[in-house]
């Protein structure tokens, strides 16, 4: 994707949270689970080539490594990332752990034995993608970075492009990842 000069140029890459995570030992043996860490490589490896990423951010657990974050750690020079998502004491001073906890979802079966998950948005995901733009904007101001590379759910990934681009971010958005929608 080509960035733009002159204002602060955004990718958001929507994703699905355990095929962003860096590979365990035992998940090398599973080459259902390897494909789908290898796209985000690949697309997290195509987007940085492409332009001129200084910042990544991403949406990630905290207890893991990311591909993103390995991509961004070996890059020579290194791209600095940030991780956005809310501590559980951000989440608790914000007034939305217990909602986000108990998110609503159903399960959609495809057949007897296997269901996906369909969670669906509350309140309280605006509240978060409010923490992730200031979170964006603030690390990319600090650092001066004006093209930036964002990872986050597929959930969030429309209305974050809308808060950004309202804060004067070009803003583009790629869902290669996430074809299929798994929330309401």
């Amino acid at each position: 994707m080509k960035f733009e000069e002159g204002k602060i140029n955004i990718v958001i890459v929507s994703v699905n949270h355990t095929d962003q995570i860096s590979p365990l030992r035992e998940e090398t043996r599973i080459p259902e689970v390897m494909e789908k860490k290898e796209k985000v490589r690949s697309l997290v490896k195509a987007i940085v080539a492409s332009g001129r990423v200084d910042l990544i951010c991403e949406e990630s657990n905290p207890c893991h490594l990311s591909i993103a974050q390995e991509e961004a750690f070996n890059r020579k020079p290194r791209i600095p990332w940030k991780n956005i998502n809310m501590t559980s004491q951000e989440r608790l001073e914000a007034g939305v752990w217990e909602p986000l906890l108990y998110r609503p979802y159903d399960l959609e079966f495809t057949d007897e034995a296997n269901a996906i998950k369909i969670e669906y948005r509350v309140p309280e995901d605006d509240v978060r993608e409010e923490f992730f733009k200031d979170e964006i904007l603030r690390t990319a101001k600090e650092r001066g970075a004006k093209n930036v590379l964002v990872l986050c759910g597929d959930m969030h990934t429309e209305a974050l492009k809308r808060k950004l681009e309202n804060a004067g971010c070009e803003v583009k958005t790629d869902r290669s990842l996430t074809p299929k929608k798994h929330w309401h």
